[in-house]
């Protein structure tokens, strides 16, 4: 539920005026795993997704070696450098899942969680 920052747990804002009373009132009701699950389809509605291999970008030092759409994820190959930065640069390939994460707020992007798969044999 929304709460003000130093409110006890029973106080609530008051809804934006753009929001119908009744819409307010259900979602009042709601516990937190289910104000959570409308926030996710209300953003699904309003927002389309971009696709994760359109967000991934070579940072300095990198070498995208492979992205490929999967069901529910995206799977990147990629070398990179070592935080020393030695001779041997870049290292791998390493194997990454990754997906979209959506935006926290309206002036915000969506981002990338990078789940580390794996060394991958060249």
């Amino acid at each position: 539920m929304s709460r003000d920052d130093d409110s006890s747990d029973d106080a609530r804002r008051d809804p934006p005026s753009d929001v119908p009373a009744d819409l307010a009132s259900r979602l009042a009701a709601l516990d937190g795993r289910e104000l959570r699950a409308v926030i996710s389809y209300a953003q699904s509605l309003s927002t389309p997704a971009p696709s994760p291999a359109a967000l991934v970008e070579e940072r300095p030092g990198e070498r995208i070696l492979d992205v490929r759409e999967r069901d529910g994820h995206t799977e990147v190959l990629k070398e990179q450098p070592c935080p020393e930065g030695c001779d041997d640069c870049p290292h791998g390939p390493y194997l990454y899942r990754i997906r979209v994460r959506p935006p926290v707020d309206a002036d915000s992007e969506p981002t990338l969680r990078w789940d580390f798969v794996g060394p991958v044999d060249s």
